[in-house]
């Protein structure tokens, strides 16, 4: 073994150098779990877990008669600049919406 390589099939070189690889992140891995084990740092969880019922939400109907118009009318405009960009125009910018009547 003067400086000549042992073998120089592609694939048994492939082969041990994924072995080495992927042996290394496994020894990550475990070293990783380890330290979680150990962790110093963690929390003791001594509190003990009190069950409640839960709750139920709480329902507001507002219709839109009950909002002022200005509030409807910049939803509205929100609503339909966020339509616009999702459609992959971002560099737009709405001056005047109107409404059209039949």
């Amino acid at each position: 073994m003067n400086g000549e390589p042992v073998t120089t099939n592609p694939f048994l070189i492939m082969l041990i150098n994924m072995t080495i690889v992927f042996g290394v992140l496994w020894l990550l891995g475990c070293m990783i779990k380890f330290i979680h084990f150990i962790d110093p740092t963690k929390k003791k969880n001594t509190e003990k877990i009190i069950s409640t019922a839960p709750m139920q939400p709480a329902t507001v109907v507002v219709s839109e008669d009950d909002l002022p118009d200005k509030l409807q009318e910049k939803e509205l405009v929100a609503v339909i600049t966020t339509a616009i960009m999702a459609y992959g125009y971002r560099d737009v910018r709405i001056t005047s919406i109107k409404e059209i009547h039949d």
